[in-house]
Formats: C-alpha cells, sequence, structure tokens
C-alpha cells in the first residue's frame, strides 16, 4: 500500500504535491502543545526535551524533519515548516509516554 501512495504522490504535478504536503502538515492532530509536553516531561524527568532539526527539498517545498530526544526516545515528525515537524514529533513521543 505505502507503494502504491508513492507512486499516486509521484504521478501529481509537483503544484498538487506541495499543496497537498501543505495540507496534510497543517493537520497534525496534536493533542498536546509542545510546551505542555515539556513541562510534562521536565517534571517527571528532570530535563528538558532537546529538538534535532533539519531540512531537505526545494526552498518553495520544503520537507522538515524533527526529532524530538525524550527521556524514554527519540521520536521523528516531519512537516513543511520547523513548528509543524516538532508538533508531530511530540505527537509521537506523547503518544509512547
Amino acid at each position: 500500500m505505502k507503494n502504491q501512495i508513492k507512486e499516486l504522490f509521484a504521478s501529481l504535478s509537483k503544484a498538487d504535491q506541495v499543496e497537498l504536503l501543505k495540507e496534510l502538515s497543517s493537520n497534525s492532530g496534536t493533542s498536546i502543545s509542545i510546551a505542555d509536553f515539556a513541562i510534562k516531561h521536565q517534571k517527571r524527568y528532570g530535563r528538558n526535551v532537546e529538538f534535532t532539526v533539519t531540512q531537505a527539498g526545494l526552498d518553495h517545498a520544503p520537507v522538515v524533519t524533527a526529532i524530538a530526544h525524550t527521556a524514554f526516545g527519540d521520536f521523528d515528525g516531519k512537516g513543511s515548516n520547523q513548528k509543524i515537524a516538532k508538533a508531530n514529533a511530540i505527537e509521537k513521543a506523547n503518544a509512547n509516554w
């Protein structure tokens, strides 16, 4: 199924790919904010959540990857900007709390 999705995505025009990525990124559905998670993490583990952020892709269609480094593991998230990528990483970390 993953390959089918990749093939369908590749068949879209570049403009449609950008629009789809923006739409998907803006709907991260995070149930906890980055700040709230960081406070919860700090209280429990006595240390801050740290992030590693990288960017790939074209300037007009970046793909940002953020890795949240927590006391109980590393969790990655992707998005069209840093805030969305971090929120997606925090969503994964919170689900594994």
